[in-house]
């Protein structure tokens, strides 16, 4: 069943999607890092990078919170992923 899943699944986040595409192959787990915020406290922009095995590059994502970052650069890393010979 785990190999089974693939890097489309309209019920689950990017970050839930991409640990268990990871997983199922046997892959070590996404790294996230917040690289950079920027903005007052009220109004913040968090800049996060995605590191997957499976990528030569860090894909990114930012938004107005870490969690919203980090879901945009999985996405950007499943996107990349699916490209991927």
């Amino acid at each position: 069943e785990m190999n089974s899943l693939t890097l489309v699944d309209a019920n689950k986040d990017s970050k839930t999607r991409l640990q268990e595409y990871l997983q199922a192959r046997g892959c070590d787990l996404p790294v996230y890092e917040v690289t950079d915020i920027r903005g007052q406290p009220h109004c913040r922009t968090f800049f996060v990078e995605c590191q997957v095995t499976l990528l030569k590059h860090k894909t990114r994502g930012e938004g107005s919170s870490r969690r919203i970052a980090e879901q945009i650069a999985a996405e950007a890393a499943l996107g990349a992923l699916e490209e991927s010979p």
